[in-house]
């Protein structure tokens, strides 16, 4: 069985302080929003898991303006546990996603032996660079075939 991610999150946040721009070291999260992944019920019939990121991120800054506003976006991947600890786990990501980071390098080991590792993409400021997260991401275990989810920002769910 392959590595698969989870759940990706949304995470809607803002810099330290209100003249600087939130980047990878300096994200503090204000909102969440949580997509599951390869549930019967989580995809309309494009195969596309979709949130409108970039309108969201849109309507903070222009009505939350005491902060400048950052998104990124956080993979829940799920590693079977005949892999866990045996295998490099591999994330495939858009380029315009940046470096991708773990916030819990080693994962959290489940009942089973199965781990979750949470991988981060870059902060993104811009609606250019939130549109830029989009894309297809793929998870995969050493050099073995892996599992695909394509994300778009810029749609909610079931909108034409």
């Amino acid at each position: 069985m392959a590595p698969s991610i989870e759940t990706i999150t949304v995470v809607f946040g803002v810099a330290d302080a209100a003249d600087k721009a939130p980047d990878d070291a300096n994200f503090f999260d204000v909102y969440r929003v949580g997509l599951p992944v390869f549930h019967l019920v989580a995809l309309d019939p494009d195969g596309v898991h979709e949130f409108d990121a970039v309108g969201l991120f849109e309507r903070l800054s222009t009505r939350a303006t005491r902060r400048n506003w950052g998104v990124r976006l956080e993979l829940a991947v799920l590693q079977p546990a005949r892999d866990a600890g045996r295998l490099d786990l591999v994330v495939d990501a858009p380029e315009g996603a940046g470096a991708l980071s773990a916030s819990d390098a080693p994962g959290t080991i489940l009942p089973g032996g199965a781990r979750r590792v949470t991988v981060l993409t870059a902060v993104a400021a811009t609606p250019a660079a939130i549109a830029n997260l989009a894309g297809a991401y793929t998870v995969r275990a050493g050099d073995a075939a892996g599992r695909t989810v394509t994300l778009a920002v810029d749609r909610f769910e079931f909108q034409p």
